[in-house]
């Protein structure tokens, strides 16, 4: 299903995918510099497993949402920075809620820190024959690239997720409008969050603030519950 550039892509969106090799971190940034022939290497090395790496490593992060997924009982969820729609699948397993796609999808910048526009490699298309392949029907997805089409036309959601997208490699400012309009007063929104205090200033503007998972290195999982 994922071709060799949507493995490489996954790399990117979760390089801990390479957890067996030395340095990883040294073929993300010889990808920043425009060399994508170390990562590239490793897509010949792993193939397919790639994917089932990093569904591994979401399956994880998920379970620290379930208790939220339980209590929220969500029928509409946004998924920002999307990727190619794996965590996505575990929602609509867990709840049976219809899911909202959003990613940029593609743009030129090749940086992998926190940065005012987040560097984007995905493809929503694959995201959703990826759900559809898996089990989820096609009228439970609806995708949205913000480049293409409008936020604010979206019907509202009752859960926005992004995981290692808005707050971590892009400001939570990105979508704060999104977060009061689009996202029902009761809802809520799940971001990983840089140990940055801008940022979690910026969502504690909107509602109240549990840490869900601290686990990873100069992040956070966090869950603002809207006031």
């Amino acid at each position: 299903m994922f071709s060799r550039g949507d493995l490489l892509n996954l790399i990117l969106q979760r390089s801990e995918v390479l957890y067996d090799i030395p340095r990883p971190g040294r073929l993300i940034q010889a990808w920043m510099r425009g060399n994508s022939a170390p990562l590239e290497a490793q897509v010949d090395r792993l193939g397919p497993e790639i994917a089932q790496r990093a569904f591994s490593v979401i399956e994880t992060e998920f379970e620290a949402m379930r208790p939220v997924l339980d209590r929220l009982a969500p029928k509409r969820i946004a998924d920002i920075g999307c990727g190619y729609g794996l965590v996505d699948l575990l929602f609509h397993r867990a709840t049976g809620a219809d899911m909202v796609l959003i990613d940029t999808e593609e743009n030129d910048h090749r940086h992998f820190g926190f940065q005012p526009e987040g560097a984007a490699y995905a493809d929503l298309a694959k995201a959703r024959a990826f759900l559809e392949a898996n089990g989820v029907g096609s009228a439970a997805i609806t995708t949205l690239n913000p480049h293409k089409d409008s936020l604010s036309d979206l019907r509202k959601v009752n859960l926005a997720v992004s995981l290692l997208s808005c707050g971590f490699h892009f400001p939570v400012a990105t979508y704060s409008a999104f977060f009061e309009e689009q996202v029902t007063k009761t809802g809520a929104v799940i971001l990983t969050l840089r140990e940055r205090f801008d940022e979690l200033a910026e969502l504690a503007r909107l509602g109240r603030i549990t840490i869900l998972d601290n686990s990873r290195p100069k992040s956070s999982l966090v869950l603002m519950d809207k006031r």
